[in-house]
């Protein structure tokens, strides 16, 4: 019965291929986060460029390149337009994405292995 289970596991998992490419959606995610705040905080835009800079390329270096540049640009685009409508929305979004953004970070590893063990 648990061999079953486990082969049920693995048939729903997500591939490698798939659980990269999610990988670097969110790491272009990020990218868009970081230059937003690069502009949204002038004091610290260096290091926030710097952040962006080093998700962008991690991002376009396991996703698919046209797919990463699509999905910053629609993030980046979700925080200006909440800039301008909602901004308490804006903070509540932004909390969130520097929490996310921080994590994947510092740990990618772990990142990947929850895509790794996605079974939606």
């Amino acid at each position: 019965m648990a061999a079953a289970l486990c082969a049920a596991e693995t048939l729903f998992a997500y591939s490698e291929e798939r659980a990269l490419h999610e990988l670097g959606l969110e790491y272009a995610d990020c990218a868009a986060y970081f230059q937003f705040m690069s502009i949204a905080d002038p004091t610290q835009a260096s290091r926030y460029q710097l952040l962006a800079s080093s998700s962008a390329n991690l991002a376009g270096r396991i996703a698919d390149m046209d797919a990463a540049a699509e999905r910053w640009s629609a993030a980046f685009e979700r925080m200006r337009q909440l800039l301008a409508e909602e901004r308490a929305q804006l903070d509540v979004e932004l909390a969130q994405y520097h929490e996310r953004c921080a994590a994947l970070l510092d740990d990618g590893e772990s990142r990947l292995q929850y895509w790794l063990e996605r079974d939606d």
